[in-house]
């Protein structure tokens, strides 16, 4: 059984892979959500970004700090 900070870097590898090849077929999503401000149901459609672009590159080294800032450790 591998480490499991090997198990996490796969897995990683595989959601990179995957939101890329998703974003080369062209997946889209779409759901209804509440609008806050007017408190009505609406409806969109999301596209799946790749994160192999530059802006899917820059997302994920900008957003680690947040992530890493917030992190909470529950005891």
């Amino acid at each position: 059984m591998p480490h499991p900070a090997v198990i996490f870097v796969i897995l990683i590898g595989i959601v990179i892979v995957l939101s890329h090849i998703l974003y080369l077929a062209g997946a889209k999503v779409t759901y209804q959500f509440v609008n806050p401000d007017t408190h009505k149901i609406e409806t969109t459609t999301t596209m799946a970004r790749s994160l192999l672009t530059v802006e899917g590159i820059r997302f994920m080294f900008v957003g680690v700090v947040q992530n890493f800032a917030n992190f909470r450790r529950s005891a």
